[in-house]
């Protein structure tokens, strides 16, 4: 029976969360350092009614910045959203040439000489 999955010592998947997670990091980075110079500024605790964690404030706050179009475009967003989240998932829809369901033919072929018990004698 086949293996599922990648060969033992393929590490590739390990490589590919480094750009997310450093992402992630830094959108935590970004909700701390407001959240710091908030309550500098203010004096009293950031406003957190809703428990957010620092990764999603941060989240939000480029999310903001990115739809006012201060940081980016949809590109970017969807850049940000495809490293966070993953990419979409495409649908793909199979059918016939007059848009019903696609035949299948099965077909059998049988040795010339008319022996079909060939193949069991070797």
């Amino acid at each position: 029976m086949a293996e599922r999955g990648a060969p033992l010592g393929n590490d590739n998947a390990k490589r590919g969360t480094a750009a997310r997670d450093s992402l992630r990091r830094s959108i935590c980075r970004l909700a701390i350092n407001m959240r710091t110079e908030y309550e500098a500024e203010h004096g009293e605790p950031w406003p957190n009614e809703d428990d957010l964690t620092n990764y999603e404030i941060g989240l939000d706050l480029v999310s903001d910045d990115m739809l006012v179009g201060m940081k980016g475009g949809r590109e970017t967003f969807r850049e940000v959203a495809d490293r966070t989240d993953g990419k979409a998932i495409q649908a793909i829809e199979l059918t016939g040439g007059d848009g019903g369901p696609v035949g299948v033919i099965y077909k059998m072929e049988f040795p010339a000489n008319g022996d079909d018990n060939a193949a069991d004698a070797a």
